[in-house]
């Protein structure tokens, strides 16, 4: 049984709309190009994207069940999402049955894309996923939280699931916070595999996974989606971090996860100020030059004002228990790396970039 026929078995027809034809597509009848008339015309299925003229559309393909065309391994089907939520209502929650009718090769994409990150590229990628992908599995950070979107996950097959997350090292920190948080709620076999497209500022993650600096518009994002699909999968370390005061203290210890980075001192004072500043008017982060200027300004500032003179007489470092001179630390490269913490699992491209 081929890929297609194991991914279509349950049944998703063509969903045909009128217009709206992309430039340069062909009939899946005849051949020849289709939306080639001033006016609205032809026919395009938004699962396969396959397209037919008016003339060649006849019964047949109206009834025809769709593949889903070449992302049928990453699209969630409408069927599928019926029929789970059928399941429920007959309170039954074994979904074995139904997920082997997806086929082995079935590996659904989630997209979480953050629409202030960066040159707020995310709203016109929202919309763009939404048409190549099932509209249902594409997510807005700044509507839906991480772990509520991931949550999907616990109806699709155990360990096959790939998440995108569109956004900067921030967004990606957001996401996989939340990926522990569904550890700890015991859904460790719904853990999915977490893919970058660098929408922020810095991008430090993404660029040492191999998903480039920064994307910025220059690739479509059908071929996103296949990079996604090649991209092999990797172990990346997550450092616990906990803050507490000197002494004796009723304060509990604040506890954070970090990635391959944490800042203490200038670096992360100009870093909050930042992202304080963004909060507060999102309208003026328009683009990566606009808020590396506003990291220039926080930066110089803080190298006048002098917030965190002598820093290092106030807090005291410690990795893996050993004491650490903060001003050594500085001079040596913010990447840390231990074959004995917490991983979670990521995407690293092979070659090439977003």
């Amino acid at each position: 049984m081929g890929r297609s026929e194991e991914i279509g078995r349950i049944g998703q027809s063509h969903h045909w709309v009128r217009g709206n034809v992309p430039l340069c597509s062909q009939c899946m009848v005849c051949g020849q190009q289709c939306g080639s008339q001033p006016k609205l015309c032809d026919y395009r299925c938004i699962w396969c994207q396959r397209t037919v003229h008016d003339d060649c559309m006849g019964g047949d393909l109206k009834t025809e069940n769709c593949d889903l065309g070449e992302f049928r391994s990453l699209i969630i089907p409408s069927n599928y999402l019926w029929a789970v939520k059928q399941l429920k209502r007959s309170k039954n929650v074994d979904y074995m049955k139904l997920i082997a009718s997806m086929g082995r090769n079935w590996t659904p994409l989630i997209v979480l894309a953050n629409t202030r990150s960066g040159n707020n590229m995310g709203e016109v990628l929202v919309s763009e996923f939404k048409g190549l992908l099932n509209p249902l599995q594409v997510f807005d950070l700044s509507k839906t939280s991480p772990f509520k979107a991931l949550q999907l996950c616990s109806i699709l097959p155990p360990n096959s699931a790939k998440v995108l997350v569109c956004g900067g090292d921030g967004t990606v920190g957001w996401v996989l916070d939340a990926v522990d948080e569904m550890k700890i709620k015991g859904q460790e076999n719904f853990i999915p595999q977490v893919a970058v497209l660098p929408l922020g500022t810095g991008n430090d993650l993404a660029n040492t996974l191999g998903w480039g600096a920064g994307y910025a518009g220059e690739v479509p994002v059908e071929q996103i989606l296949r990079n996604v699909m090649e991209a092999d999968s990797t172990k990346l370390d997550r450092w616990k971090v906990q803050v507490t005061n000197k002494g004796y203290s009723l304060r509990k210890p604040k506890v954070m996860s970090m990635n391959n980075y944490f800042s203490v001192g200038p670096d992360a004072l100009m870093a909050l100020n930042f992202h304080t500043h963004r909060e507060k008017t999102p309208s003026l982060f328009s683009s990566r030059l606009v808020n590396k200027a506003v990291y220039l300004f926080y930066g110089t500032k803080d190298c006048l004002v002098q917030e965190c003179k002598d820093l290092d007489k106030k807090v005291e470092v410690r990795v893996c228990a050993a004491l650490r001179n903060l001003c050594a630390l500085y001079k040596r490269p913010p990447y840390l790396r231990t074959p004995d913490l917490q991983t979670t699992t990521s995407y690293k491209r092979t070659s090439g970039c977003c």
